[in-house]
């Protein structure tokens, strides 16, 4: 054979096996770590974490106990929380080998984002996952000696201040029972810097025991769903401390889930769920009335409230500074909450004895956003759930979005994978049929025996560019099973 044969042949390889490799060789992308896990994650690092010192409160159990875990947390190590994020990976159905491929690249600002999270975790969360106390028990009832009650050395039956409302109140632990509602209020929210438009709400509202609910679209904003699950939302209980049920179409039939983490618009309950806390807030609030900011007319107020009522700029919470609009004139609304409603409403005046209503609030909410509600009617209207067609999941919402969002995640990828298998198998189809051609058009024996060595490197290279994916595509399956098998329990 001549040495320009060879030469050429020679290329000829090369210039192939470069083909074959940019065809066949395929790169897998660092993967993140799902949200799901690192919820799970930081409800581990919270287990058990206790306020170092007495608290004073529900909120102040909730932020020492963030403050510890950050600090227990950061004391790790990159290496320690490494191994801690594995056990979330395995029951999620992550292999031994796609841990490893995920932990590979997880460095120091990987940990800090995580355990920066938990700080921005709501209280009722943190109270839950540590084991302190468990908010989803209301244990804050109106039986019990109350200093603002009828214990109250003011507390005169005859006036309408201290008047108990004759309605049901509502068991939020008990789904047998249909949750009744005595009033509703349409309020307007706007929110600054243009996160959402200005919209408008219906709230039912329990008037014995402070609870609030909210029918089908409006509810699922609330909860924060998705648009294209809005619509399986029929209805959310909340009850005063700001935690409650969501009641919704599932796959499976009727569902009541937990809700856990802070609505949107709840953030702007600033009351404690516990009686004498919220009258005393109402008491300090109205008693430094003198001293604050004293404002005659704020903008976009309904016209129907001409000029009569009256606002003020103060601390409500001791939090950030707040305007409250109240309508002149006492409210006959018959009730021993001490704010009625959410942001606006009934507000108790324990100093004047008086229900006066507030009509706009606007402050600083969660993550210090601005907001703005404002009361735009207030009726007397019964309402009814029934919540016995539903059959409590033992989960809250959030938690089985994550499970069927990591079980939609797995699909999408094997999907992926088998998209490139079948593109693989494409590309090896067209190069066998140029190589068949090349083999007819071959002049000589060798030219043929080089073009079978050519065949038989494109089929080895497929081949091996194939078995990563069959084993992710089997360690997906295995994965996809494991969720499965969770969400079941």
């Amino acid at each position: 054979m001549n040495v320009c044969k060879i030469i050429m042949i020679t290329k000829m390889k090369l210039l192939f096996s470069i083909i074959l490799f940019l065809t066949f060789n395929i790169h897998l992308k660092a993967q993140s770590i799902p949200e799901s896990v690192e919820i799970d994650v930081q409800k581990i690092l919270l287990q058990g974490v206790r306020p170092r010192t007495a608290p004073k409160d529900a909120l102040d159990a909730a932020e020492q106990i963030k403050w510890q875990t950050n600090q227990r947390a950061t004391s790790m190590g990159l290496e320690s929380f490494k191994a801690l994020l594995g056990t979330p990976l395995r029951n999620y159905g992550y292999s031994s080998r796609s841990i490893e491929y995920i932990l590979e690249d997880f460095g120091d600002n990987d940990m800090k984002g995580i355990v920066g999270g938990i700080m921005r975790l709501s209280n009722d969360d943190v109270l839950l996952w540590s084991g302190y106390s468990n908010p989803f028990v209301d244990n804050y009832s109106n039986a019990g000696p109350l200093d603002y009650g009828i214990h109250h050395p003011n507390f005169d039956r005859s006036k309408i201040f201290w008047t108990d409302s004759e309605f049901e109140g509502n068991d939020m632990r008990n789904l047998n029972t249909p949750l009744k509602y005595d009033y509703i209020l349409s309020v307007r929210v706007d929110v600054d810097g243009g996160i959402m438009p200005s919209q408008r709400f219906d709230i039912h509202v329990n008037s014995k025991d402070g609870s609030v609910g909210f029918e089908g679209q409006q509810a699922a904003q609330l909860i924060g769903m998705p648009n294209e699950a809005a619509s399986k939302v029929h209805f959310v209980a909340v009850s005063r401390k700001g935690k409650g049920m969501s009641f919704m179409q599932e796959e499976d039939g009727l569902a009541a889930n937990l809700i856990d983490g802070k609505p949107m618009i709840l953030t702007a309950l600033d009351g404690k769920g516990n009686h004498d806390k919220d009258a005393e807030l109402n008491e300090r609030f109205v008693q430094n009335i003198p001293s604050m900011r004293q404002i005659s007319r704020v903008r976009g107020m309904p016209g129907h409230y001409g000029t009569q009522y009256k606002c003020v700029e103060g601390r409500y919470n001791d939090r950030h500074n707040t305007i409250l609009c109240f309508k002149q004139g006492s409210s006959n609304i018959k009730t021993l909450i001490p704010f009625l409603g959410i942001g606006v409403g009934v507000f108790k005046d324990y100093v004047n004895e008086e229900n006066k209503l507030v009509i706009r609030r606007k402050g600083i909410g969660l993550y210090g956003v601005g907001f703005e509600i404002t009361l735009l009617d207030f009726k007397q209207q019964n309402f009814t759930f029934i919540s016995s067609r539903y059959t409590s999941t033992g989960n809250n919402y959030h938690d089985t979005q994550r499970s069927r969002q990591a079980e939609k995640m797995v699909k999408d990828q094997m999907a992926r994978v088998r998209a490139r298998m079948a593109a693989l198998e494409s590309r090896l189809e067209r190069s066998l049929e140029q190589l068949k051609e090349q083999r007819r058009t071959c002049p000589t024996t060798e030219c043929k025996s080089n073009v079978d060595d050519m065949v038989k490197r494109a089929r080895r290279q497929a081949r091996d560019a194939r078995r990563p994916l069959e084993s992710q595509l089997d360690d997906l399956k295995q994965r996809l099973r494991r969720i499965k098998k969770v969400g079941e329990q």
